[in-house]
């Protein structure tokens, strides 16, 4: 234990940060909208998200401080993690298929 106070774990999410930013500029290749709704930002801003080049990827690799966060509510993420401690896998697949409602709704907006 460090003088001070409780010892912390490591809190590096870079690595995190660079997989998930390759997935979001690769995503957003095929389609920004989807990216815009995922991350809720403009469909500009999920367009921007093409333009990620490698430099800026070894950029964001050097960014320890998580650059998501999640975006459920509260009661999402209970009923998830009570499913999952429950061993309950077709309660974890309708929590998980909640989460397909946002895309599938924006994705329907435009047709």
């Amino acid at each position: 234990m460090e003088e001070g106070g409780p010892m912390t774990p490591d809190l590096n999410f870079s690595n995190i940060n660079l997989q998930y930013l390759i997935l979001v500029r690769d995503l957003a290749k095929h389609d920004p909208q989807l990216v815009g709704t995922l991350l809720g930002v403009s469909d500009e801003m999920g367009e921007a998200f093409t333009l990620i080049t490698p430099s800026m990827l070894g950029q964001i690799a050097n960014i320890q401080s998580p650059l998501l966060v999640p975006r459920h509510e509260p009661w999402w993420w209970a009923r998830l993690l009570k499913a999952l401690a429950d061993g309950q896998q077709s309660e974890i697949d309708v929590v998980l298929d909640h989460s397909g409602f946002i895309t599938s709704l924006v994705e329907g907006d435009g047709q």
